[in-house]
């Protein structure tokens, strides 16, 4: 178990998760403007394939999340975008220099995401949506005001001259995040996850301890007495060195040591989306199924051949299952498949291969985002040294 706690199944409706992710995603982007209507829980549920129900319980929670607010006629709900709010100037970690000075007033803290977030692997999971909803929890705390917006929109010019109580930047990584960085930089303090590649020296941090999270998944899976486990990596760029990666490499590694056994390197099987022909949502399955089998298929066949897939993320697991299936070598005793990121039960590629992974991890990312914007407040507050911090999160081990 990672760091102590107790492996538990997770708390939230990831059907929900998905309705408000949809939501903020939209906000993020400008769909959604101050005082406009949400979308009709009819439509919501159709676009999203969801319950009419779950939608109208997802905008409750998009209502504690200070994110919208009932309309006083016909009860319809509106966006609220939270008004600017009194702050103070910043104690800023060393490499950081406004180049002009903060007004008594500011537009709150600014939580930039990806532009599409319901739109990438784990999206269903939650993870958008619990981010943001410890992010805004902590915020409302303290009396902060808080705006969502997307990297793009930030790259692009889209803060205004006002300055920010702060910038919580998430999840993302390569040259957007770079640029967003840069474009934030003379705005106001920047805490941001561990993820984002490239310079963050300037910068406060915040990640879930991947290293914990997949060490807690290989001790289950030798506890039961599998001894050959295998990363495997899907989608994943090999030219890119992301940290969270290299981590769960190095929980990977070490765990497997100090066991007394061989830590084989990850098996990458690339995406290769745009050479995808298929029309159908099937079609793209199956052909990654069979892209799967064929980088699995020479591992099985020699003598050291893997007992236990550690999977990247609970995304790929029914398509990782399949090719399993397809091999001759079903999940059971003889293999076990564990993933990542505790969001298996909303896959959407669960409908054409169900499947239950014997272990998950939790990265706990509404602690995530509490974190973040903790750091924020601590850095206006000078209750931080000037140096860069870094926070680590406690993952949970998650058993089926």
């Amino acid at each position: 178990m990672a760091r102590g706690k107790s492996p538990r199944k997770p708390r939230r409706s990831p059907p929900r998760d998905r309705v408000v992710a949809w939501i903020s995603e939209r906000i993020t982007t400008g769909d959604l403007a101050a005082g406009m209507r949400l979308p009709a829980a009819d439509d919501v549920a159709v676009e999203l394939n969801v319950d009419k129900k779950t939608v109208l319980r997802a905008y409750l929670d998009l209502e504690r999340l200070g994110l919208v607010v009932p309309r006083t006629v016909g009860g319809q709900r509106a966006v609220r975008l939270v008004a600017p709010t009194a702050s103070h100037a910043p104690s800023r970690p060393t490499g950081i220099q406004p180049t002009r000075s903060h007004a008594t007033a500011d537009t709150g803290i600014l939580l930039v995401f990806p532009a599409a977030v319901p739109h990438r692997v784990g999206a269903a999971s939650g993870w958008a949506s619990a981010m943001l909803a410890g992010a805004i929890e902590r915020a409302q705390e303290a009396d902060v005001a808080v705006n969502v917006r997307s990297a793009e929109r930030v790259v692009a010019g889209g803060l205004g001259a006002t300055p920010i109580y702060g910038a919580a930047v998430m999840d993302i990584s390569g040259t957007t995040a770079t640029a967003v960085v840069a474009a934030l930089k003379n705005a106001g303090p920047i805490s941001a996850l561990t993820d984002i590649v490239g310079d963050k020296s300037a910068i406060d941090t915040v990640d879930s301890d991947h290293a914990a999270g997949c060490s807690a998944l290989l001790k289950h899976l030798l506890s039961l007495g599998f001894r050959r486990p295998l990363l495997v990596w899907s989608w994943l760029d090999a030219s890119v060195d992301l940290p969270w990666a290299q981590a769960r490499e190095r929980g990977f590694r070490e765990t497997l040591t100090a066991a007394g056994l061989h830590a084989p390197p990850p098996l990458r099987i690339p995406e290769e989306y745009t050479s995808i022909t298929k029309t159908t949502e099937r079609e793209k399955f199956d052909h990654h199924v069979h892209m799967h089998a064929g980088y699995l298929a020479p591992l099985f066949l020699s003598e050291q051949a893997p007992d236990a897939l550690l999977a990247v993320t609970d995304g790929i697991l029914p398509r990782l299952t399949a090719a399993c299936h397809l091999l001759g070598r079903p999940p059971g005793p003889q293999l076990a498949i564990v993933g990542y990121d505790a969001y298996w039960r909303d896959v959407p590629e669960q409908r054409f291969a169900p499947c239950t992974p014997l272990a998950t991890v939790d990265k706990n990312n509404h602690a995530v985002g509490r974190q973040l914007v903790n750091l924020l407040i601590q850095r206006r507050t000078g209750n931080v040294p000037a140096t860069p911090q870094r926070r680590v999160v406690d993952p949970t081990l998650i058993i089926n």
